[in-house]
Formats: structure tokens, sequence, C-alpha cells
């Protein structure tokens, strides 16, 4: 985990490439899924990703947070991952519909 976190940061501090990093958590997701345990998601691997599209300028990034939020809420609701969204993950998925 903390490998894909670090992965997480580099597509998205230094390439600025959100989508990329979104890809790579659902690469993670499979893996654990597929029974590789030790790439468990954790929350943090969750809020990265929708942090970095809630301060995005993309129109699509709301689109997004939202779509991350419901795919993980399923995901644990099947027990296919371990986590659930914190109230972080929530005050992110306001802030990325919130429009001043």
């Amino acid at each position: 985990t903390i490998c894909f976190s670090n992965l997480f940061n580099v597509f998205i501090k230094c390439g600025q490439d959100i989508a990329g990093a979104e890809r790579l958590l659902w690469e993670m997701v499979g893996m654990y899924q597929r029974g590789l345990k030790s790439v468990a998601p954790a929350v943090r691997s969750f809020n990265t990703i929708t942090s970095a599209w809630s301060k995005s300028t993309d129109p699509e990034a709301p689109v997004r947070v939202q779509r991350i939020m419901e795919r993980w809420h399923s995901l644990k609701k099947l027990n296919q991952v371990e986590v659930a969204p914190d109230s972080y993950s929530y005050a992110l998925l306001l802030k990325a519909w919130y429009v001043p």
C-alpha cells in the first residue's frame, strides 16, 4: 500500500495525471480482489485520489469523485474491500460539487 501511495503522488504531484492515478487505484483494487492481500487499499488510497479530483478544475472532476465514492461504497457493501469511506471522504465529495 505504501508503494501505491507513492505512485499516486507521482501521478498527481509530478505528472498532474489524476486519471492515471485513478486507474492505478482500480488496478490496486483488482489485485486485492484477485487475492493479493498485501495491496489492500486503505482509506488513504481512495482519499488521495478523491482529494486530487476535488481540487481539480477539470469540469468532469465532481462526477469523477461521485463515481469513485459510489464504486467504493458498492465494493465495501459486497465485502470486496475492507475499508469504507470516512467523514473526510464525504467532505471531499461535497467539496468537489461546491461551486462558489
